[in-house]
């Protein structure tokens, strides 16, 4: 019985990490296109994250039908 437990702890981990999406992006001024390096990107409810680059891209891993955050502070 011990060891239908782990299998079946085993195949639901595998199920949860197959529910995972790679985005990649670019975050750029609305107001006139420039790249904005050191924007936070974060999957809204957790700590899951990452933040542009100096050309504004960024990669992230989140669950399948997650919502983004963006945020930025300028001076």
């Amino acid at each position: 019985m011990h060891i239908r437990i782990t299998v079946l702890l085993l195949m639901m981990s595998f199920s949860l990490m197959a529910q995972k999406i790679s985005i990649r992006g670019t975050v750029t001024d609305r107001s006139d296109g420039s790249l904005l390096p050191g924007v936070s990107v974060i999957e809204k409810g957790t700590t899951n994250g990452s933040a542009t680059d100096q050309q504004g891209i960024f990669n992230l891993s989140v669950s399948q039908g997650a919502t983004i955050i963006v945020s930025f502070i300028g001076y």
